[in-house]
């Protein structure tokens, strides 16, 4: 249940920082037709992530590790895009992937270093 509740607060921030941009002024339909689409291109380092953890059975350190290197990204670049760059060919994507690829492989070594589990001996 906790796991559950836990991945349901990470799959919630790709939702807003899908909406966080939007005015009024923006809305149309087609918009709305693409807001699935677009969230999926979002959540996807999370369910990449979610799929490299469950085919590895990781520890739970390295899957917290991971969506909070993802999320972390996605919050960064949101920020960045939304105050400090023009992102009107919303190709921020080409950028997020390899950010997340990186940032959550990071935060993925720190936490098994720092992890209590069993580790082979040098």
């Amino acid at each position: 249940m906790a796991k559950r509740l836990l991945f349901s607060l990470y799959a919630i921030v790709p939702a807003i920082a899908l909406l966080l941009p939007v005015r009024n002024d923006n809305l149309s339909w087609w918009w709305l037709i693409l807001v699935p689409i677009n969230y999926v291109t979002l959540a996807f380092p999370l369910l990449l992530w979610l799929l490299i953890v469950h085919l590895n059975k990781f520890a739970s350190p390295l899957l917290h590790a991971g969506l909070i290197g993802v999320t972390l990204s996605l919050v960064g670049l949101t920020i960045a895009f939304e105050f400090y760059y023009n992102n009107d060919n919303s190709m921020g994507w080409i950028i997020y992937y390899p950010l997340a690829a990186v940032v959550s492989s990071i935060f993925a070594v720190i936490a098994y270093a720092f992890s209590p589990d069993d580790k082979p001996s040098a």
